[in-house]
């Protein structure tokens, strides 16, 4: 995480009952989560592979509910975007947004396949 969840936890005095991981790739800071204390989590994940993944680790687990989908600003019914992959990092650096500091800060990682992902809205 570029922020420590832990100093910002005590930094603004807010409690961990609950999170929404969007863009959750492998579920690499579920572990975190519940050291802080979170009950329920909710992770958001686009890419087929990586959902595959998360189903295998926390399919079974009644705390954590898998949402297919990519999250964005508007929701429609088959609403879909473009979503530009990357496999040198396991898919972790993909995005909706087009890469464009990612390319300069990290050259080695290239982002050389687009998908289309559902989007669906937080609320």
């Amino acid at each position: 995480m570029l922020i420590e969840l832990a100093t910002a936890m005590r930094k603004y005095e807010f409690p961990l009952g609950a999170v929404i991981h969007c863009g959750a790739h492998h579920g690499q800071e579920v572990r975190e989560y519940r050291k802080l204390g979170a009950s329920r989590m909710v992770l958001v994940e686009p890419q087929p592979k990586c959902l595959k993944k998360l189903q295998s680790r926390f399919g079974k687990d009644p705390n954590i509910e898998i949402i297919a989908c990519a999250a964005g600003s508007h929701e429609a019914n088959g609403t879909t975007a473009t979503m530009y992959v990357e496999r040198r990092n396991k898919g972790q650096s993909s995005s909706l947004l087009k890469p464009l500091k990612h390319l300069t800060q990290y050259p080695k990682i290239k982002f050389n396949q687009q998908m289309e992902v559902e989007i669906r809205s937080l609320d």
